[in-house]
């Protein structure tokens, strides 16, 4: 659980950055911003899932 609590703040944090820009019909900015967010959460996921299975006991 520890590992998705940064996912969910790079996702509450890209809303209102991508609704500001889709407003602005900046759909370049919107394709750029969901493109960095998937590529962070991604990155924290992998990085997570080698720490839990490089090192399977309590942590």
């Amino acid at each position: 659980m520890i590992f998705l609590m940064p996912i969910f703040g790079i996702n509450q944090g890209m809303q209102p950055i991508v609704g500001y820009n889709y407003g602005a019909k900046k759909h370049d900015r919107v394709k750029e911003t969901i493109k960095y967010c998937v590529i962070s959460a991604t990155i924290i996921v992998v990085i997570g899932f080698l720490i839990v299975e490089l090192f399977p006991e309590k942590l």
